[in-house]
């Protein structure tokens, strides 16, 4: 939960700033209203240290601000005291311990911040002690006395002005660079070789990669078209299969309905075939004046294909009928 320094901005302001400025007020303490969140203006005072520590209770958390004096330099110093002792309840101080920070932002030119927990934290002896700490120098210029170091002397040196055409062998140097060029040379030459080498080496893994690669596919592709050609084998097989014992199955029901047939309904066969005969004989003769030999012999054939015709379409109705497919063996003249 933040802490809320905007309800009393305005009388925490005006307090911290007479601390701070030229009034009589040397000290003033902030504490939490009862939210434990908002914070106020809880007490001021003129008559330093003594006073404002009767302010802070065993219970409370308090934020003090007391203006006291620097003992090296004897210039005022703003102090911030953070007093979260340890009487407060735990609940309070998991609270109001995440708004140190926020508070010590509100107060801007304080020259010394301190969290205590302990009365002998904020012992005045404590305090003036920090303060001097912090103030960066622990002398005064008034107390210094001058000190006698001696007679100066003079300071001498070991240095020599170097010569670079004594210290430097031309020769020697010219080797050098020869010699480091050649080194770069030969080095440069190497990388090249262990590039081309090492490119010749991806290639090669390449090239092989891709001709495994490629196998697997082959194979992959050969294994699944024999699998295809089995399947397809497989179900052409059970489709024949299927046929054939429709085709057995049509031909032992006409084999039964031959047996069953009774001698009355086989004389009707015959006799229906001797009517074909004399309807062909008949129309042979009735034509037999107004139509050549030729004529004849083409409309008994067509008489013929009729009547097959309609023997034919039986024949289909009662194979549909017994769900047996066409067979040419069933297409001879009757």
């Amino acid at each position: 939960m933040a802490c809320d320094l905007k309800k009393n901005k305005d009388a925490m302001t005006d307090a911290f700033k007479d601390v701070v400025g030229d009034s009589d007020n040397d000290w003033v303490a902030f504490g939490y209203e009862k939210d434990n969140r908002t914070l106020k203006v809880m007490e001021t005072g003129e008559d330093g240290y003594e006073e404002m520590v009767d302010e802070l209770g065993e219970t409370k958390a308090i934020y003090a601000i007391i203006k006291m004096k620097d003992p090296n330099s004897g210039l005022p110093k703003i102090l911030q005291i953070n007093w979260l002792p340890d009487g407060l309840p735990a609940s309070v101080k998991a609270v109001v311990s995440r708004h140190v920070t926020d508070v010590e932002r509100f107060f801007p030119g304080v020259h010394v911040r301190l969290n205590a927990r302990y009365e002998e934290d904020i012992e005045e002896k404590a305090l003036l002690a920090k303060i001097s700490k912090a103030s960066g120098a622990n002398y005064s210029v008034h107390k210094e006395k001058k000190k006698d170091y001696g007679p100066v002397e003079k300071t001498g040196t070991n240095y020599v002005k170097t010569d670079a055409t004594k210290e430097v062998d031309v020769n020697q140097r010219n080797e050098y660079h020869r010699q480091t060029q050649e080194a770069d040379e030969r080095r440069r030459r190497d990388d090249v070789k262990a590039q081309a080498a090492q490119r010749q080496k991806d290639e090669n893994e390449r090239v092989a990669r891709e001709k495994d690669e490629s196998a697997a596919r082959n194979q992959a592709v050969e294994r699944k078209a024999q699998t295809v050609q089995a399947e397809r084998t497989k179900v052409e097989e059970e489709r024949k299969r299927q046929e054939q014992e429709a085709r057995d199955q049509w031909r032992q029901e006409q084999e039964a309905e031959a047996e069953r047939m009774t001698a009355a309904e086989q004389q009707a066969e015959i006799t229906k075939r001797e009517q074909w005969e004399q309807e062909r004989e008949r129309i042979s003769g009735c034509k037999a004046t107004t139509m050549t030999e030729e004529d004849r012999a083409d409309a008994w054939q067509a008489e013929k294909e009729r009547r097959w015709e309609e023997e034919r379409e039986n024949i289909r109705q009662q194979r549909a009928d017994a769900c047996v497919p066409d067979e040419d063996e069933y297409q001879d003249e009757p």
